[in-house]
C-alpha cells in the first residue's frame, strides 16, 4: 500500500513540475495551495523518504514561475531548506550507510530548488528584498559550499557552478562577494580545466 501511495504522489509531484516547466501565467492561488501542499508531505514523517527529493525540485519549479509574488513564496520555501540542510548535518554526523546515497540525491535536490529561486524573474523591488531582509547571501554561498566539498561528484559539481552563475548573472551586486570566494575561484578553474566539455563549458561560462 505504502509503494502505491509513493508511486502516486511521484506522479503527481511529476505532473506539478511538467506544468509549472510549461505554463508561464500560473495563477497565485495555485502557485500558493501547491507550495503549502508540497511542504506538508516534506514535513509528514510517513511519507517514503525517496518522495522527499522530487518534492524540495518541485519547489524549486514552483518558485521560478512565482513571479510578482516571488518574495511571498521565497518566505515560504528557505525556512524550508534551511530546516532540510540542517537535518541532513545532523544526520551525517552519525552517519548510517543506508542513508548515504538518499543524502546525495537529497543534496542535489536542495541545489535544484535553490536553482529555481535563483532563477526566478521577480520584480526589482522582490529582488531587493530576497537579499537585503529575508535571505541570507552568505548562508546561500555557504550551503553550496558543504554540499560541494562533502561531495564532489559530477552531478553536484554541475548544479553548484550553475547556480553560482545565475546568482552572479541575476544579482550582479553580488558579483565581488563571489569572485573574492578562493573555493569558487577554484572550483571554477578545475572545471574549466576539465576534460568533459560540459563541465568544462559551464566553467567557461
Amino acid at each position: 500500500e505504502k509503494n502505491t501511495e509513493h508511486q502516486h504522489v511521484t506522479i503527481a509531484i511529476g505532473f506539478l513540475g511538467d506544468i509549472c516547466n510549461s505554463f508561464e501565467d500560473l495563477q497565485h492561488p495555485f502557485i500558493k495551495k501547491s507550495t503549502q501542499t508540497l511542504i506538508d508531505l516534506l514535513q509528514n514523517d510517513s511519507i517514503n523518504l525517496d518522495t522527499k527529493p522530487l518534492i524540495l525540485s518541485c519547489l524549486g519549479d514552483l518558485c521560478y514561475v512565482s513571479g510578482k509574488y516571488f518574495f511571498e513564496f521565497q518566505k515560504l520555501v528557505i525556512p524550508i531548506l534551511k530546516s532540510v540542510i540542517a537535518s541532513i548535518d545532523n544526520q551525517e554526523k552519525l552517519p548510517d550507510q543506508d542513508l548515504i546515497q538518499w543524502m546525495l540525491v537529497l543534496k542535489e535536490s536542495i541545489l535544484e530548488s535553490l536553482t529555481g529561486l535563483i532563477q526566478s524573474d521577480p520584480d526589482t523591488s522582490s529582488r531587493k528584498k530576497f537579499f537585503e531582509k529575508n535571505f541570507e547571501f552568505t548562508w546561500l554561498v555557504k550551503s553550496i559550499y558543504d554540499i560541494i566539498t562533502k561531495d564532489r561528484i559530477l552531478r553536484t559539481t554541475k548544479l553548484s557552478i550553475g547556480l553560482l552563475g545565475d546568482c552572479g548573472a541575476n544579482y550582479k551586486a553580488k558579483k565581488t562577494y563571489l569572485s573574492k570566494c578562493t573555493w569558487i575561484k577554484q572550483l571554477i578553474s578545475e572545471s574549466i580545466q576539465n576534460t568533459g566539455k560540459n563541465l568544462s563549458f559551464m566553467g567557461n561560462w
